[in-house]
């Protein structure tokens, strides 16, 4: 009989190609199954082939190849996810030894069983694993993008010092302010702030998938005015005085009673009883401060030209006055030292005197009743 082989057995993947290449010294092979000699045939199942071959005295001989198919590995690439936008996810792989992933974009690395993907639209990746007998087998796992809430906030904004406005945002089913100064809700869409310094409102916006995203307001805190009533000030009865504010652009004087103008910054006041002038001032940003002044009102002194004088003709006579510390007598043309509180009168008929007075807060007294009459007896 011929010298016959088949060749050793062989171990494939389900699915995969081989051949079968007879030796010896017959010479022609026969294979069973149809197989013919050195071409590729697909293998799905354990089988045995068998090869016939004849020599040149026509001689047969057999020998037989087992061909054993290993079953492909059960790559899992592991369930479909959903992720928020600018997210990430941690695939995990399991069923081989090794493996490849694709696509390779938006991917940490693509030969891990568990890398981080971070697609920016909808993707599927797929995963080749290798077990240790060489077979691949191939899954896939769908990433689908879930979108970001549109966030609507207020507009950008300022305030004054001390003021307390509401902003809003809007897009979501919830909210949280990241920015917790000066704020009385943080969990509210529409919050009241009172910033004591220019401050950017940051909220995190949750959408109805649970995906979030984040909106800012800005918020400009102006100083409020130095707001200026002036320096207190004293006024004799019956005089006036003019206020001068300073440090708004506008002003408001509340306080209405003997005052020529309340909306001026310099108005003339002229109150009967010591006052307390409020003012209210405005700046350029619409800002408020108060501040103010106290006109303090000095009683006029009291002054006195004495009684009734008789005096014979060609005398002469000392006036007396009292109630100033400077005195002024009038009509002055019978007397001597008039600006003084004694002068000495020498009139040549009967005479009326008339005399002011100031004191030591430069208040003047000048009044009908302080007057004293000069009679010349006959």
């Amino acid at each position: 009989k011929p010298n016959i082989d088949a060749g050793p057995d062989q171990f494939i993947c389900i699915g995969d190609s081989t051949s079968l290449s007879a030796s010896g010294n017959p010479i022609t092979y026969t294979w069973n199954n149809g197989i013919i000699d050195g071409i590729n045939f697909q293998v799905n199942v354990d089988q045995q082939y068998i090869l016939t071959g004849t020599d040149a005295n026509n001689c047969v001989n057999t020998d037989t190849v087992s061909v054993n198919v290993i079953q492909l590995p059960n790559i899992d690439a592991g369930n479909d996810v959903s992720i928020c936008l600018d997210d990430s996810v941690q695939l995990n792989a399991s069923g081989g030894a090794t493996y490849s992933w694709s696509p390779t974009t938006n991917i940490s690395n693509t030969i891990v069983v568990d890398p981080f993907v971070f697609p920016i639209s909808d993707t599927k990746y797929y995963v080749i694993g290798t077990d240790t007998n060489g077979c691949a087998n191939i899954d896939s796992v769908q990433i689908t993008i879930d979108a970001l809430p549109t966030i609507t906030t207020s507009n950008d904004t300022s305030l004054c010092t001390g003021d307390s406005i509401s902003i809003s945002a809007g897009g979501g089913v919830s909210y949280l302010w990241l920015t917790t100064d000066s704020i009385d809700q943080t969990t509210i869409n529409n919050p009241s702030i009172w910033p004591t310094n220019s401050t950017i409102y940051q909220v995190l916006v949750t959408g109805s998938n649970n995906c979030s995203d984040t909106g800012s307001i800005s918020i400009t805190v102006h100083s409020l005015p130095n707001i200026d009533a002036g320096v207190n000030v004293d006024v004799c009865l019956g005089d006036t005085a003019q206020l001068n504010a300073s440090g708004g652009v506008n002003y408001e004087w509340l306080t209405t009673t003997t005052i020529s103008n309340t909306t001026t910054s310099n108005p003339n006041v002229w109150p009967t009883d010591t006052l307390i002038y409020q003012l209210k001032g405005t700046d350029a940003n619409q800002c408020i401060n108060y501040d103010s002044i106290t006109v303090n009102v000095l009683a006029l002194p009291i002054a006195d030209a004495g009684g009734d004088r008789w005096l014979c003709p060609g005398d002469s006579i000392i006036l007396f006055g009292t109630g100033g510390i400077n005195y002024n007598w009038s009509p002055d043309s019978t007397l001597i030292s008039e600006n003084t509180a004694n002068p000495i009168a020498f009139p040549l008929t009967n005479q009326s005197l008339i005399l002011q007075v100031e004191d030591q807060n430069n208040c003047i007294s000048s009044d009908s009743l302080a007057r004293t009459t000069i009679s010349i007896r006959l």
